[in-house]
């Protein structure tokens, strides 16, 4: 069922008809998902409900959070020299509060890589953690991006990143980079959100790995849910008993544009 917002509602999808078109726009009604045929009206009604489908799936995974953790996670996207990403820990560069979203053109075919094409990200976890890194994209499309199948092997083994320092994924822009892989952007156009997840335990982050990519969403809210449960569960005085480790984690989001 498709529910209408009414005057003082939420709506998170704008849906307009113009020249025998329907344009589907997101949220704020500025950035366009997609253009389809109205006169067409199975192909139409079964395209908006795969986009607005795989939509509710992926507000499902932005949810995913856990406030009571001890883990702090942060992550944004780097100021960019035209040369380079500038160095980890350069003097005059400081994290501010930024409330626009950066913004980034989909890379074509031959197009050559520049920093308004392909994604940089820097992430700093108050300890030891392993990464995991999926993109929501402005279909609901829900891709893993860290780690992956064809990144190199010496690069973050596993996800596994040192805590207290700023780590940068991919390492560069420029051809053979140490992570071998780039974060090239692709359509649709609209606004992606970047959710980082962040687990002392290897085991947690193979859960939010495996069950993302089978976008199983609900088995994930269980396992994680289960994964505080178990660390948070003492037996005795709490004074006389320290929390089981391992099983804390947590999250957090970056927001792009990505424009045609």
């Amino acid at each position: 069922t498709l529910d209408v917002a009414g005057p003082e509602g939420f709506a998170r999808f704008v849906i307009e008809l113009k020249d025998a078109q329907c344009l589907l726009f997101g949220a704020g009604g500025l950035e366009q998902i997609g253009r389809f045929d109205a006169a067409n009206t199975a192909a139409l009604v079964s395209e908006l409900a795969r986009i607005l489908s795989r939509s509710a799936r992926a507000a499902e995974l932005l949810a995913l959070d856990n406030p009571s953790s001890a883990l702090r996670v942060e992550a944004r996207v780097p100021i960019l020299t035209e040369s380079e990403p500038y160095p980890l820990g350069a003097r005059g560069i400081q994290v501010e509060a930024n409330t626009a979203s950066p913004e980034y053109e989909i890379r074509r075919p031959g197009d050559p890589r520049r920093l308004d094409n392909s994604l940089v990200l820097e992430i700093r976890a108050s300890t030891e953690v392993y990464l995991t890194i999926a993109d929501v994209d402005a279909g609901g499309n829900i891709n893993l991006l860290f780690p992956n199948r064809i990144q190199a092997k010496e690069f973050y083994p596993q996800g596994r990143i040192p805590g207290g320092e700023i780590v940068r994924i991919p390492d560069s822009l420029a051809p053979g980079n140490r992570a071998a892989f780039n974060w090239d952007l692709s359509p649709p156009a609209g606004v992606d959100t970047i959710r980082v997840f962040a687990s002392e335990s290897r085991e947690t982050a193979q859960l939010i790995r495996s069950l993302i990519e089978q976008a199983a969403l609900a088995a994930l809210h269980e396992g994680l849910t289960e994964a505080v449960a178990t660390r948070a569960f003492v037996h005795g005085p709490a004074s006389a008993q320290p929390p089981a480790s391992g099983g804390d984690w947590a999250a957090t989001s970056v927001t792009i544009t990505v424009k045609e």
